[in-house]
């Protein structure tokens, strides 16, 4: 589901620039949130006594300047 997801944000978001820079200045795409999230999920439906940490922190997000990324993982979510 993750590769799928991927795929489908790669053909359909024009703007690369269209990423979120960490504080170490590395860019988190839609992608990075829509992959973590999809693992997750699946992770935690078949082994959900294990903890997982993920890589990219999803604060981000929740904040007012990450609405239109949350709005387009969720869109991209709910589509694979």
């Amino acid at each position: 589901r993750a590769t799928i997801g991927c795929r489908r944000v790669q053909a359909q978001m024009i703007d690369r620039n269209d990423t979120h820079a960490k504080q170490d200045r590395s860019p988190v795409t839609v992608a990075d949130f829509l992959a973590q999230a999809l693992v997750i999920c699946e992770l935690s439906e078949h082994c959900p006594e294990i903890p997982v940490i993920g890589e990219e922190d999803a604060a981000y997000l929740r904040t007012e300047e990450g609405a239109v990324h949350r709005r387009r993982v969720v869109s991209f979510f709910r589509e694979v």
